[in-house]
């Protein structure tokens, strides 16, 4: 078995992985073919080495396949979700083919464990592997396979319901993401006014995510009980791999923010306040420039905004800049808003291919620049990790596939200045400070919010209501709500991840830790920055966290004296040590 090759392979290098498996005409698909190939696959004697690891080479082979098909469906159905045809493959595979590969893949992971020959696999190169599917194992039950495809089907719901919404504003016809740059107006009566029908056009399905969220709950609850876990929060951390931390370590973290960040995040809402003139910030205050200057809109459409990203990167690094170009002109990417496309931003990896997609809904704001200079750095690590002949590895854990996105965002801003005004370099590279900081109390309430939902079971809306309300008043204390109550209290329905990922999303947080200590690295010595960031992301998910933290030169914790550190070195550059 191979690891990842030279660091240095560009991805315009880069050919299509042989998938030697099956050797037959074989549509992923297809029940028919899937149960043919796993059945082969699950009969096979696999009692010596050689047999077992050409038997492991096929397995990984199919895993890809399926894999790739699955990610296709979801990207056709995130790019077009009006398209009846797109619907039915993405329903198709999440209904038919995801539990039949998830029941016919706990066979495999049976088989590997049970073969006599399970010793001669390389102790270290499947040390990561090994341990994760042994995880597995013990938490599948058929039966949640099922219930998962119901899951997946509320999120598509959550998907559809969405990325439909749309306000009329000045004879145009906006989706919300377009709205975006009017919250960077200095006209406050402007901005409210685009914010009230935003919150008017959500308000319309407000009741519908509540009754999908419902569902959700039991759903996912179910699933805990099946596999033996009192609440749905124990099963989703072992299911999620969490051997590095647990669930006190999120409260302390918790704890931690409201302690060492909550306090400079207000004196950045306050300085915001003062600078505008207000008695109080409302919604529509947090996006606007407070020194005055007008809306910054550097590019005005997709072949602008990815020229632009090439510029960025290729400040930091030629070869990130040869990447993306790559991604660009092999259709790689879907970054602009429009009508029917889902809400959010992604990148994910064609298995298959090895290649990644990146998926977004910019709309000419500069915060739509870092969601693709963010989505660029998980592209930059799929690319990196995609040698392993060990699937999963060419995927790391969350907590540490964001440093890999995050890190890139810091080291970008760092050269804002190489493609931006100096006055509007300075001010970009501000907001993106404020916005680390201001992440971490957002990061806090959705987290806290989780463990809450998860653990009291059968809670009401009005319960489920008061403790958001508690939450946005621990963690975000200056934002003024009156009169605007019913928007706050549902505001968390703009967190898909709630809806589609439940439970990722403190890994926002642990990884924005690691990415400042990449960056500080970076603004030392950047030529052995990218070195360790490019050598910690070529190992893909073939180490514990602790480990790949270290190999880009970076602590793993996220308790309170990390918070402080940070908090200081933050408090530093956005307010020169006053």
């Amino acid at each position: 078995m191979s690891s990842a090759k030279s660091q240095v392979q560009r991805a315009s290098e880069f050919s299509v992985p042989v998938l030697c498996y099956p050797k037959s005409v074989f549509d992923p698909m297809s029940m028919t073919d899937c149960t043919r190939c796993f059945d082969e696959l699950t009969e096979r004697p696999i009692d010596d080495r050689e047999s077992l690891q050409a038997w492991f080479a096929d397995c990984m082979s199919l895993y890809s396949r399926i894999s790739g098909e699955g990610s296709r469906a979801n990207i056709a159905h995130s790019r077009f979700t009006e398209d009846v045809e797109a619907k039915k493959r993405f329903d198709r595979f999440t209904n038919e083919i995801r539990p039949l590969f998830s029941k016919a893949w706990n066979k495999i992971e049976k088989k590997l464990m049970a073969s006599s020959a399970l010793d001669s696999l390389d102790p270290d190169e499947f040390r990561i592997y090994l341990r994760d599917i042994k995880e597995d194992m013990e938490l599948f039950r058929e039966e949640n396979t099922e219930l998962q495809a119901q899951d997946t089907q509320l999120a598509s719901e959550y998907a559809r319901l969405t990325g439909g919404l749309t306000i009329e504003h000045e004879g145009k016809t906006l989706t919300i993401q377009e709205t975006g740059p009017h919250m960077e107006l200095q006209d406050r009566a402007q901005r409210e006014v685009v914010w009230r029908k935003v919150a008017e056009s959500r308000g319309l399905i407000r009741v519908k995510l509540d009754e999908v969220f419902d569902s959700m709950l039991k759903l996912r609850q179910q699933m805990a009980e099946n596999a033996g876990f009192a609440n749905f929060r124990d099963l989703r951390f072992r299911q999620f791999h969490r051997f590095d931390y647990d669930a006190s370590d999120c409260t302390d973290f918790h704890a931690a923010v409201e302690q060492e960040i909550v306090p400079l995040a207000t004196r950045i809402h306050e300085n915001r306040k003062v600078k505008l003139g207000l008695e109080s910030l409302r919604p529509w205050d947090l996006v606007v420039d407070p020194d005055g200057a007008a809306p910054f809109l550097p590019y005005a459409n997709e072949e602008e905004l990815v020229d632009l990203a090439l510029r960025i990167f290729n400040q930091v690094d030629p070869c990130f800049a040869a990447d993306f170009r790559f991604l660009a002109e092999n259709d790689c990417l879907d970054l602009w808003s429009r009508k029917g496309k889902a809400p959010g931003g992604y990148q994910a990896t064609l298995s298959d291919t090895r290649l990644p997609f990146i998926f977004a809904n910019s709309a000419g704001s500069p915060r739509d620049i870092r969601t693709v200079l963010h989505e660029g750095g998980h592209s930059f690590h799929s690319l990196l990790a995609r040698d392993f002949d060990i699937a999963p590895y060419r995927h790391a854990p969350i907590e540490f596939a964001e440093v890999a996105s995050m890190s890139m965002e810091l080291m970008c801003a760092e050269h804002f200045a190489d493609v931006f005004s100096p006055d509007e370099a300075e001010r970009q590279k501000r907001q993106q400070l404020e916005h680390i900081v201001l992440l971490f109390p957002w990061v806090a309430t959705i987290d806290a919010f989780q463990h809450w939902l998860y653990t009291n079971q059968g809670h009401g809306h009005e319960e489920r209501r008061s403790k958001w309300v508690e939450l946005n008043s621990r963690f975000s204390p200056m934002i003024d709500w009156s009169e605007l109550e019913e928007e706050r209290d549902r505001s968390w329905h703009r967190q898909l991840h709630l809806f589609k990922v439940p439970f990722y999303y403190i890994e926002y947080a642990i990884a924005q830790i690691g990415a400042l200590q990449v960056w500080g690295k970076y603004r030392e010595d950047k030529g052995g920055a990218i070195r360790l960031y490019r050598s910690g992301l070529a190992l893909g998910g073939s180490r514990s966290l602790p480990e790949l933290f270290e190999a880009c030169g970076a602590r793993f914790e996220f308790g309170e004296k990390i918070m402080a550190e940070l908090a200081q070195l933050l408090e530093r550059e956005l307010f020169n040590g006053q």
